[in-house]
């Protein structure tokens, strides 16, 4: 399989974010303009809401449910690279798979 569409992905930890709160998470991934995958459901999507509720900007969420192989995530993600683009996302919470 060729991948037609860029991915430019960067893991938390390698930016230090390791063990921030959901805010400094979604508050840095908003100023470097990052749409942000997780498996967190329990409170990412809140604290998302929370953002927008405040007028604060949120790049977007995609929430990978934690029991989906990695085989069918990569393919939900690719799915999403290819027909929709990073502005596409800002303020939106959505789940995987879709």
């Amino acid at each position: 399989m060729r991948l037609t569409s860029q991915a430019d992905i960067v893991v938390a930890q390698e930016v230090g974010l390791i063990g921030v709160t959901d805010d400094v998470l979604l508050a840095w991934a908003a100023q470097n303009r990052r749409i942000v995958l997780t498996h967190d459901a329990a409170t990412m999507a809140r604290c998302a809401y929370d953002r927008l509720d405040q007028g604060l900007p949120m790049p977007g969420i995609l929430q990978i449910h934690a029991r989906l192989s990695v085989g069918q995530a990569i393919e939900e993600l690719l799915l999403v690279c290819k027909c929709s683009g990073a502005e596409e996302w800002s303020g939106v919470v959505r789940y995987i798979p879709l």
